[in-house]
């Protein structure tokens, strides 16, 4: 998500509705993965935590990046972003 994130975060001039939605819902994630860290989670507690927290975000990503990708340019800096996500 890192790579992906970053490409939302260049792209923040060019569509700040989007990237802030996109940036927010990382950012929760990222939330999860330290949760996880902090507490010293095995690998199974992560397992766990993860597809509580983390699978409802991704899937709702992946929703939200279909419904609107259509909408930008694809060689608009957002455009990049949502394609290059999409593909990964």
């Amino acid at each position: 998500m890192a790579h992906a994130r970053r490409k939302f975060f260049d792209a923040r001039n060019n569509n700040s509705k989007l990237t802030d939605h996109f940036l927010n819902e990382v950012g929760n994630l990222y939330a999860v993965e330290k949760t996880a860290r902090e507490e010293h989670f095995t690998h199974e507690q992560r397992f766990k935590l993860r597809k509580e927290k983390s699978l409802p975000v991704l899937n709702a990503l992946k929703i939200w990046l279909d419904e609107n990708v259509q909408a930008t340019t694809p060689s608009s800096s957002i455009g990049l972003a949502m394609r290059y996500t999409l593909n990964h």
